[in-house]
């Protein structure tokens, strides 16, 4: 099974893994994940202390896949997610 995390799940993982078991068989993130971490980070609305780095070496560390704003992606994937308005689509997901 193959899933994909949304930011807010992608954030538990790296800093508060007590949140979430690391039990997924393939991961995977969107690229617009890291976009917008990377644009709260800049305006001060999720301050890391290194930077984005943290993040990025974080999802190379654990082996993440990263794929890009594809429909065809996401239609294949299981998304796993705590946003509760994911129940008005016609999508595959967890919590």
């Amino acid at each position: 099974m193959e899933y994909i995390l949304d930011t807010q799940v992608l954030l538990w993982l790296i800093f508060d893994s007590d949140k979430l078991s690391d039990v997924f068989v393939k991961k995977h993130i969107c690229v617009s994940s890291l976009w917008e971490i990377s644009i709260k980070n800049r305006i001060g609305k999720l301050p890391l202390p290194e930077g984005t780095r943290d993040i990025f070496s974080a999802v190379r560390a654990r082996g993440f896949g990263v794929i890009g704003l594809d429909y065809l992606h996401i239609e294949k994937m299981t998304i796993i997610t705590t946003d509760e308005n994911i129940q008005k689509y016609d999508v595959p997901w967890i919590w």
